[in-house]
């Protein structure tokens, strides 16, 4: 059936036309140029350390090391992939982010068309393709787009199985929940959807078989996912991989007050950069569709926000709103059941606004916004600090090699990165270290630090702060030269 039958009669059959093809591509092109015009920013704290902690070690450390949760393991493995095949260019350690997060654009797309029909699946592509949190996380080298795309292809793979069985397809379900939870364990919150939507799916065909295949791809996928972490809890011990200080539950009273917070940096992070009137649009389209409950896709998102609040309040512990991106794709496809609703009460040219008007111009319109608002550039999402190049380059031209470097965790990366891109390996201060030589003191100031505070939480001995000087000029930093200890006068002869 094409695109103007199946609008023209509402059926939710997935039919596709050449105008069909032509629009995704060019979502998905828009979505490409959005996501390279930010390919290129400072690296950030957490991505910085996912290349100088993890991705330039040996891969057997990369999998055992889960000491700070920042290893997400499979997405670090790609890195170090891609920086022995490229290099060490920003573009290079995001590459592997960059690549799903242009896959969830056609993944979207896919689920959308398949559970309602490919208007709904254009509309959720083009706001996938101008997702303020989506070009971030498509252009930092985190493990998040994958989770995202693996999430969505999954959903695709049991979709399928469960229409037609076959163990290949029900294989590739399994593969696709245990690469998730093989980037970081918190991809719980998707994977958990992704099991309890399948079971539905199957218990709803009223087939005992299918109901017993579906159950046993999920403990499949389960069991995988444990082995993937096992040499890890061996080697760095379970506490780090599901009792670290970020996933440890908090009082009851502390998650409570916690909760508003998150509630307004999630939203922020979805919809920052984009123009009032087209924020207003997607909520008003999404409105439209949940008043339709029998949309599959709809009865998906639902199921998702239940399955995410139920195991915050279970772990009573709020994840870091990035955890919660793979939301994004259902809630975009959602808005597409709300627009193709409103659109097909037209009697003329819905299928015109359907395929391409209203995807393409929604793509346009929030692109554009995000675009120039440089909304993904200014987030503070896994720590920006934008003065690491700056900082990085007035250290290679002058570090001696008994020189010591002291900064806190969220200028470490960064310096350190550009340092080492460049050939440089700088030494940078532990807690109780002794100074022989010159010590660089870098503050930030998005955390309000001062040189007398850094030094204060690192506790060097044989800092003389009366020989300081302020080298000015950086972005977002202070930075102190402190000369090297005065030597003793040493005692007269008689």
């Amino acid at each position: 059936m094409s695109d103007r039958a199946s609008v023209a009669s509402g059926s939710i059959e997935a039919g596709t036309s050449s105008g069909t093809w032509i629009v995704l591509l060019l979502i998905v092109l828009g979505g490409a140029s959005l996501r390279l015009a930010f390919l290129a920013e400072p690296m950030r704290q957490d991505e910085a350390d996912t290349v100088m902690r993890f991705a330039l070690s040996p891969a057997r450390v990369i999998l055992v090391d889960t000491a700070i949760p920042n290893n997400h393991i499979l997405h670090s493995l790609l890195v170090k992939a891609s920086i022995v095949a490229f290099g060490m260019g920003e573009w290079a350690v995001r590459l592997p982010a960059l690549v799903a997060g242009l896959l969830a654009i056609p993944l979207t797309f896919q689920l959308g068309r398949s559970m309602h029909s490919a208007p709904a699946g254009l509309l959720g592509a083009g706001l996938v393709a101008a997702s303020p949190s989506m070009v971030l996380f498509s252009t930092n080298a985190r493990g998040y787009t994958i989770v995202v795309s693996a999430f969505l292809a999954a959903l695709l793979a049991a979709r399928s199985a469960i229409a037609g069985p076959n163990i290949w397809r029900w294989a590739a379900f399994v593969a696709l929940v245990t690469v998730a939870m093989a980037v970081t364990p918190s991809a719980l919150y998707a994977t958990g959807v992704a099991c309890l939507w399948t079971l539905l799916q199957a218990r709803a065909t009223q087939d005992t078989a299918t109901l017993r295949t579906a159950g046993a791809a999920c403990v499949a996928a389960a069991v995988l996912s444990a082995l993937a972490y096992l040499p890890a809890a061996a080697v760095s011990g379970p506490g780090t991989i599901v009792g670290n200080e970020f996933v440890r539950a908090q009082s009851l009273a502390e998650f409570l007050h916690s909760l508003p917070v998150f509630g307004r940096e999630l939203l922020t992070g979805w919809i920052t950069g984009w123009p009032a009137i087209g924020v207003g649009i997607v909520a008003i389209l999404l409105g439209v569709a949940i008043t339709r409950p029998r949309e599959g896709s709809v009865s998906l998102a639902v199921l998702a926000v239940v399955w995410s609040l139920l195991l915050m309040f279970l772990m009573r512990r709020a994840p870091f709103p990035r955890v919660l991106l793979f939301l994004v794709p259902l809630l975009a496809i959602t808005a597409g059941v709300g627009a193709t609703a409103l659109i097909g009460r037209l009697r003329h040219w819905r299928t015109v606004y359907s395929i391409a008007v209203v995807p393409l111009g929604a793509a346009a319109l929030l692109g554009t916004g995000v675009a120039s608002s440089r909304s993904p550039a200014l987030s503070r999402e896994t720590n920006r600090f934008s003065a690491g190049p700056a900082i990085a380059r007035y250290l290679q031209s002058t570090l001696a090699p008994d020189d010591l470097i002291v900064a806190r965790w969220s200028a470490v990366g960064p310096v350190d990165y550009y340092l080492a891109r460049e050939g440089v390996r700088a030494r940078f201060a532990a807690v109780g270290d002794s100074v022989t030589g010159r010590l660089f003191v870098i503050a930030t100031h998005a955390l309000n630090e001062t040189m007398a505070l850094v030094l204060e939480h690192r506790r060097l001995a044989g800092v003389d702060t009366s020989r300081v000087t302020e080298i000015s000029g950086f972005p977002e930093a202070s930075v102190w030269l402190v000369e090297r200890p005065a030597r003793p006068d040493p005692l007269p002869r008689r």
